[in-house]
């Protein structure tokens, strides 16, 4: 058994003694919180007394979580220190100092200090290499979930051995992620590349809006055209009959050649409005189908056509805000 086992079992068997419900009974806590406290500390000095160390371990933490007792922390360090755990023993035996020298339970300071002297050569560390803009893009480092202060980026860290988490985080940037394995009495080091930014949102296509209500309004002005067509397509069919049966092997009167002109007129106007009308629907279709989503904060648009036709007026109006 080497000089330092020698040590450390003394300082064990020593501080195995310092029970929290003796140290703890007047300080104001329920019966109940340090009975359930006591028989954790004791169920953990049994255990690790047995050589079951993980076991005893979890002992002690759920008695310091119950009744923190300073007793019950120097305990606990000297059971992670058992455990492996020699980054989480060195935070808890300088806690002990500092708890040691506020009680001036100067036992416990020396018990503490000869720990940390002899754990600070084994610790393994990792640290953080952060790039140029980190402070500027507003990154957070944390490591197994627990925030890693700006102060301490680019410095060595205790941490125990074995598989971390590190998350680099920033606004408006990708996440980044990556697991680090810390080997024992060395020191990990966590290279954070630059963050890929992510591209702002695209402002929606509002350019063209146009395109429905024109698109609206052409098939309107295709209706009302057909319409319009086929009206005076009926027109010169009535005028033909008309002719038909008035003129007799083609001697027609005067009249009868007036209706023959006004009817070859309607047949030119039907021709021309129902192939405008057509286009017109085929552009109304194109428009409608090509148009982007609607916008919720976009302008009503309204249309109206208004038409007359009679004897001696024809008046196609279109009109509308878009």
């Amino acid at each position: 058994m080497t000089a330092f086992e020698h040590i450390l079992g003394g300082v064990l068997a020593s501080a195995i003694l310092l029970s929290p419900a003796v140290l703890h009974a007047a300080d104001g806590k329920s019966p109940a919180v340090t009975a359930m406290a006591e028989a954790l500390f004791k169920e953990g000095k049994k255990l690790l007394a047995e050589s079951k160390v993980a076991e005893a371990c979890r002992k002690f933490e759920s008695s310091y979580r119950i009744d923190p007792a300073p007793g019950t922390l120097l305990n606990l360090a000297i059971c992670h220190e058992k455990e492996g755990k020699l980054a989480t023993a060195w935070g808890e035996f300088n806690e002990s100092v500092q708890i040691a020298k506020k009680t001036r339970r100067a036992d416990r300071l020396k018990i503490a200090r000869e720990h940390i002297s002899a754990i600070e050569p084994l610790l393994s560390r990792f640290v953080v290499l952060i790039p140029d803009d980190g402070a500027k893009i507003g990154l957070t480092v944390e490591m197994d979930g627990v925030p890693l202060e700006e102060g301490a980026w680019g410095t060595a860290i205790p941490i125990d051995p074995g598989e971390h988490k590190a998350v680099v985080r920033a606004p408006k940037h990708k996440t980044w992620e990556k697991l680090v394995v810390v080997e024992h009495s060395k020191v990990a080091t966590v290279v954070v590349p630059k963050l890929e930014r992510i591209p702002d949102p695209k402002p929606p296509d509002v350019g063209g809006r146009w395109k429905k209500p024109v698109g609206f309004s052409a098939l309107g002005v295709s209706a009302v055209m057909l319409g319009i067509g086929g009206y005076f397509g009926g027109r010169a069919l009535s005028l033909g009959g008309e002719v038909a049966a008035e003129c007799d092997d083609l001697v027609c009167s005067d009249s009868t050649w007036q209706k023959i002109d006004e009817g070859r007129g309607a047949a030119t106007a039907s021709n021309v409005l129902i192939g405008v009308g057509l286009a017109a629907a085929a552009a109304g279709t194109f428009f409608l189908i090509t148009a982007p989503p609607a916008v919720k904060e976009a302008p009503a648009t309204t249309a109206f056509l208004r038409f007359s036709v009679g004897p001696e007026r024809q008046f196609l109006g279109i009109g509308g805000t878009f």
